[in-house]
């Protein structure tokens, strides 16, 4: 896939610099593992961990693919929606990092989340922020017109941009947010 410009992003809630795990080229003998760092500026917070994070020694490791789902019978760092209002230890920070930017963020992008009913950790993470002010919250996600009326439920004074899932609202959020 094409790579966008900057601001780029980073996984917001972790440490910097973040170093991400990957192959190369598969079958490549040579130069079998390569590294990058998420250098961008905008934090990618993802509350309910990710398929290509695992925990290892109480530590988040981070991978350029999926291998954690694959290896050693599946061991993504992953934190299921539930009714229960605790997260793990280690995707505490994740969510201290959400709730600021929340707070400060004008614009919300959310991208491929469902906001189900029985998620009331998230529903209540959002709804204090919009709750202060009107928030314009970009929906990316194939079905984001069926959302819409969810995010209008926890910010009720907000205005809802349902647009297309990605790849194809890179652009559309680029010319909102201009």
């Amino acid at each position: 896939m094409k790579r966008h410009p900057l601001p780029g992003f980073h996984y917001g809630g972790f440490a910097r610099p973040q170093i991400l795990r990957g192959a190369a080229q598969p079958f490549s003998k040579f130069q079998s593992e390569k590294f990058i760092s998420t250098t961008g500026l905008s934090p990618l917070l993802k509350l309910h961990g990710s398929l290509n994070w695992s925990i290892s020694d109480d530590t988040i490791e981070m991978y350029q693919d999926l291998r954690p789902v694959w290896r050693h019978g599946g061991a993504a760092a992953i934190v299921p929606p539930t009714t229960e209002r605790s997260a793990p230890d280690w995707i505490r920070p994740v969510w201290q990092v959400a709730e600021i930017e929340l707070r400060e963020a004008d614009t919300w992008i959310v991208c491929g989340y469902s906001l189900p009913d029985y998620d009331i950790q998230v529903r209540t993470l959002l709804q204090r922020p919009a709750e202060t002010r009107p928030i314009r919250i970009i929906l990316c996600d194939p079905i984001s017109d069926q959302l819409a009326h969810k995010y209008k439920e926890v910010a009720p004074n907000s205005t809802i941009c349902p647009l297309p899932g990605l790849p194809d609202c890179i652009d559309k959020i680029g010319q909102l947010l201009e």
